[in-house]
């Protein structure tokens, strides 16, 4: 996602998505210093969390798990 300097919307120029059979739900992100996007959120049932081609899976335990990766 791009934005302008005052905090406006102003395009996607690339994305990577996560995911699988469950529920996902990204609660925040930051961006590093090298650009990469750190993010934390949860999940249930068995997600993906892998964003490119590989399969990386988790399953939940306890009906919702959380997670923190960098992107």
């Amino acid at each position: 996602m791009s934005f302008t300097i005052s905090g406006q919307f102003s395009g996607v120029e690339w994305f990577k998505t996560i995911g699988a059979l469950g529920d996902e739900e990204i609660t925040d992100f930051v961006i590093d210093g090298e650009g990469n996007f750190i993010l934390t959120g949860s999940y249930s049932n068995t997600t993906d969390l892998e964003p490119g081609q590989r399969i990386y899976e988790l399953t939940a335990i306890s009906g919702k798990d959380n997670f923190i990766i960098e992107a």
